[in-house]
């Protein structure tokens, strides 16, 4: 079989973090995920959907490391950013509409990794 012609299914981003239970408190009580697993203090998943359509790897690095970003496709980010804001998440960029036809918002987690949660506008 052509590799061209795999279904690719799922991208699962990892991202480095200062202290993973403090990531995964951050991610699970905050932001709504729930837990896949964890190893210690070393490495935790964290997922949102039935069967994990947005899914983050948290890995325990020393600094300094870049920040990673991502875009998350979601059903109403206003409602969500309003949600979130409450809950004292910070917010990098409100919701607006993109030149490249998204609605969207940006938040950053503690450890500065940004997730851009957007819907498309048409």
């Amino acid at each position: 079989m052509d590799a061209n012609e795999i279904e690719f299914l799922k991208v699962v981003p990892m991202f480095p973090v200062r202290d993973v239970p403090a990531a995964v408190r951050f991610y699970a009580g905050t932001l709504g995920f729930a837990v896949g697993g964890q190893s210690g203090e070393e490495f935790a998943s964290v997922f949102r959907g039935p069967i994990a359509e947005v899914n983050i790897y948290l890995r325990r690095e020393t600094e300094p490391f870049t920040p990673a970003e991502c875009f998350v496709l979601v059903e109403d980010p206003d409602a969500l950013h309003d949600a979130y804001a409450a809950r004292g998440v910070r917010v990098i960029e409100p919701p607006h509409d993109t030149e490249w036809g998204y609605r969207q918002f940006t938040l950053a987690d503690p450890d500065g990794h940004r997730l851009h949660l957007f819907r498309f506008l048409s």
